[in-house]
């Protein structure tokens, strides 16, 4: 072999062997590279619609709010499913009708539950956001360390987004005398989900005897709650000056307990709009009740 030949073939090696160490060291910079810009450009499927123009109710306008005086009704939703924004919203729009929507603040990027972005549409047409702990455990069961690091934990990561967070409602309706009081230090009030009006419709119903800001009765509605159920809570209410408070969860097809379908939803709505009662989130009408926050003077 002429040594011009060996010279060129030395030549080529030299250039495949350069090629190849060029490969591995970047071969893995460009995975990398690619990863994350598979990342930024991912979308989180959850949508801010464009939802029905809200207008509230002639009734809902009138001041000042005078609990246990007049009879007053509240929607409010547990856990902060994405099927409140996509499904319930547009139904609560067109009928004037605002909410207290209690969030599991871990769930804010989990793809079931509603996002930050989706809670900043319903906060700017009139809902509240409350707390419903970090990760929905039962309070009963945990230590203080952990009790306190749900409380305070979900108040304030929700707080940070959504402004001061002033009320809370216990997982699995799960309290005892220690969990309330300690709730009382960080929440001016507790929702329970105790309501059953099986006996008297006003076991559902707070009353200005009854009534603990600490223990809210409210009633759970379920797949099984008919029309009647609900006209006969409204109808105690309205007769006693009580405050009924109205639990929901999910607003979809699923068929649970807890999850009541849009064309059942939508005729409570329409029903509760075509009362004579005023229909505040939670928190006005614990502005009156309880102006002042847990730890203030």
């Amino acid at each position: 072999m002429s040594k011009k030949k060996r010279h060129a073939r030395q030549k080529i090696a030299k250039t495949l062997v350069s090629l190849l160490v060029l490969l591995i060291f970047i071969a893995p910079v460009f995975l990398c590279v690619k990863w994350a810009v598979g990342a930024v450009n991912e979308r989180d499927p959850r949508k801010v619609s464009q939802t029905v123009s809200f207008k509230s109710r002639t009734l809902d306008n009138k001041t000042p709010l005078a609990p246990f005086q007049e009879p007053l009704v509240s929607l409010s939703f547990d856990d902060g499913w994405e099927s409140v924004y996509t499904k319930a919203f547009p139904i609560l729009q067109a009928n004037g009708l605002r909410t207290t929507q209690f969030i599991i603040s871990g769930s804010l990027d989990n793809y079931s539950y509603m996002s930050v972005a989706q809670l900043h549409a319903m906060q700017n047409a009139g809902t509240e956001i409350a707390s419903h702990t970090i990760t929905h455990p039962d309070l009963t069961t945990l230590d203080d360390a952990a009790l306190k690091h749900e409380l305070a934990g979900s108040k304030s990561q929700l707080s940070a987004e959504f402004g001061e967070i002033k009320d809370f409602t216990s997982p699995y309706g799960a309290y005892n005398a220690h969990t309330l009081q300690t709730i009382g230090n960080y929440y001016r009030s507790q929702k329970n989900a105790e309501g059953d009006p099986a006996a008297s419709e006003l076991e559902a119903i707070n009353t200005k005897d009854s009534f603990k800001a600490l223990n809210i009765k409210s009633y759970s509605v379920r797949q099984s709650t008919t029309l009647n159920d609900i006209t006969k809570l409204l109808k105690a209410a309205q007769q006693n000056n009580g405050w009924l408070v109205l639990t929901y969860h999910q607003i979809d097809y699923s068929g649970e307990e807890f999850s009541v379908s849009p064309d059942v939803f939508k005729q409570q709505a329409k029903l509760v709009s075509s009362s004579k009662m005023r229909a505040p989130t939670m928190g006005q009408v614990l502005d009156k009740l309880v102006p002042k926050q847990a730890g203030q003077q």
